[in-house]
């Protein structure tokens, strides 16, 4: 039988180390691997709903804008129609109360204005987290 030297004997030793701390590193990684995943899933599924969200949000928001559009439409049309009117009366007051009434449709438009373009910024907003939220699921 071949004699085999203390510094061979070390040495496999120390190779044998290596060997057993792979596979407990190979092992720990397989305990913690599907948890890993799980959170990983669990995530998906948050942004997928978060998404979902987002989409509803952005449809009502198109839906509202439209809305507003059509009214800002109906407001333009009220103000042209009293302007016609405007030159039809025949009495001073008559033709103040008319003036005061389109101050006032005017007035209601640069309401429906400002809203609209809120609406357009908050449609930006909303679709850039669309965009975030599909960067996250690619």
């Amino acid at each position: 039988m071949p004699q085999v030297s203390i510094r061979d004997q070390v040495k496999r030793l120390v190779d044998l180390q290596a060997i057993d701390a792979e596979i407990y590193r190979f092992k720990k990684e397989l305990e913690e691997k599907p948890a890993y995943i799980e959170h990983l899933k669990r995530q998906y599924e948050e942004t997928k709903e978060g998404l979902k969200g987002l989409e509803e949000r952005f449809k009502v928001l198109q839906v509202d804008r439209k809305a507003k559009e059509l009214e800002l439409q109906a407001k333009e049309g009220d103000i042209v129609k009293a302007n016609t009117q405007l030159l039809q009366l025949k009495t001073n007051k008559e033709y103040q109360a008319k003036l005061t009434e389109i101050e006032s449709l005017k007035a209601d438009k640069s309401i429906i204005e400002e809203k609209i373009l809120l609406l357009y910024d908050e449609v930006d907003s909303v679709n850039a987290a669309i965009a975030k939220e599909k960067s996250f699921l690619t």
